[in-house]
This record gives C-alpha cells, sequence and structure tokens, in this order.
C-alpha cells in the first residue's frame, strides 16, 4: 500500500510538472505574439499662427482717419474737457465693425463721439487663424485736446 501511495504521487507530482511547463509555454508563445506600438507615431495638434486684425494702412492711415472725422463734442468743449477714451471694437471674420464698447469714459460727449467714429471706420483687415479670417476684437485708444 505504501508502495501505490509513493507511485501515485509520484505521477501526480510528474503530470504537475507537465501541466506547468506546457502552460508556461503556451503563455510565452502569447506574449511574443503581442506587437508594442511606440508613443511616437502620434499625431500632435500644432496651432496655427494667428495674425492681429489691423486698420487697412496700418497706425498712422487709423491715425489720420480720427483727425480728419473726429468731431470735438461742444459740451467737452464748453468744459474745456480733455482726456483718453479707450473703446473695445468688435470684427467678424470679414473686418466690418459690430460693435464698440467703450471700456474707459471720458464723458462729455466724447464716449458718443468715439463711437460713432469707430462704427463708421470699416477699413479693417480681419484677424487670421492660419488661412481662415475670424471674428476678433482690438482696443483704440483716442485722445481728446483741445487746440
Amino acid at each position: 500500500m505504501k508502495k501505490a501511495l509513493i507511485l501515485s504521487t509520484l505521477i501526480v507530482t510528474f503530470l504537475f510538472i507537465q501541466l506547468s511547463t506546457v502552460y508556461s509555454q503556451t503563455t510565452a508563445e502569447v506574449d511574443t505574439d503581442v506587437e508594442v506600438v511606440p508613443k511616437t507615431t502620434q499625431k500632435r495638434f500644432v496651432k496655427p499662427t494667428m495674425s492681429d486684425a489691423s486698420f487697412i494702412g496700418g497706425k498712422t492711415a487709423l491715425d489720420a482717419y480720427i483727425l480728419k472725422n473726429l468731431v470735438y463734442p461742444d459740451l467737452a468743449r464748453a468744459y474745456s474737457i480733455e482726456g483718453r477714451v479707450i473703446a473695445r471694437v468688435k470684427l467678424d471674420s470679414a473686418g466690418k465693425v459690430k460693435s464698440v464698447k467703450i471700456i474707459q469714459p471720458l464723458g462729455f460727449g466724447c464716449d458718443e463721439e468715439v463711437k460713432r467714429l469707430l462704427s463708421k471706420a470699416d477699413q479693417w483687415i480681419p484677424a487670421r487663424q492660419g488661412i481662415y479670417k475670424v471674428p476678433s476684437s482690438l482696443l483704440v485708444n483716442i485722445d481728446f485736446k483741445l487746440q
């Protein structure tokens, strides 16, 4: 009986070793078939360059337009008001003025004059994002000085 027990133990051990060897060979074969894709093949998004909107002819042309068309408000002239009005001009993708908002007001009719003046200025080069024209906004400073 002892011999049968020892023999059965040896057989079970032998079968266990054989099965574990076969299992390790099959898992090793599966591992070698896996292909690793490197991360360097992923595409990266590059943001295209942007050019800001500008007045046709640049700053000198904008200054000339303002000097030619600015009407000093009577109330500001009566009270000798001088100063600066800062306005935000919103442009659409075609370069047309959509809105004018006063950021730093001066009062006495100067703010209304700046809105009127900039709303009529339609000679803008639109901003670009890559090859596409895009809506944008920019700040414009207009100084009021009595002569």
